[in-house]
């Protein structure tokens, strides 16, 4: 196969994934497709050679690094993070949580109707 056809079928591919599996983030009533998120990462480290698993977890790093500065307004973040670390907790088969906190804020934050 040419090369040209390939690099459009695999991007073709990556986009199709990355739309399926991007959470619906709204701002300002309007819906939000910008986000550059772990999942573009992941597929940048897959496929460019002058990145790799060392580029993927520096980009996490500095993801990571600025969440704190959001605190309680993190918006499409939540819904990443969420996603990242999902399979995590369904992968270990045990209901103990060693992060209650992170678990709870996470994986089961607060509903509108249980905050009151």
């Amino acid at each position: 196969m040419p090369e040209a056809i390939h690099h459009a079928l695999w991007q073709s591919w990556r986009d199709y994934i990355i739309r399926l599996t991007t959470p619906d983030t709204w701002e300002f009533g309007r819906r939000q497709s910008d986000h550059r998120w772990w999942l573009h990462w992941l597929f940048d480290s897959m496929t460019d050679r002058h990145k790799g698993p060392a580029w993927f977890q520096h980009q996490l790093l500095q993801w990571f690094a600025q969440l704190p500065a959001k605190r309680g307004n993190l918006g499409a973040d939540l819904a990443f993070l969420r996603l990242l670390t999902k399979d995590v907790w369904e992968r270990r088969g045990s209901n103990d949580t060693p992060y209650p906190h992170f678990f709870q804020f996470v994986h089961c934050p607060p509903s509108p109707r249980n905050t009151g």
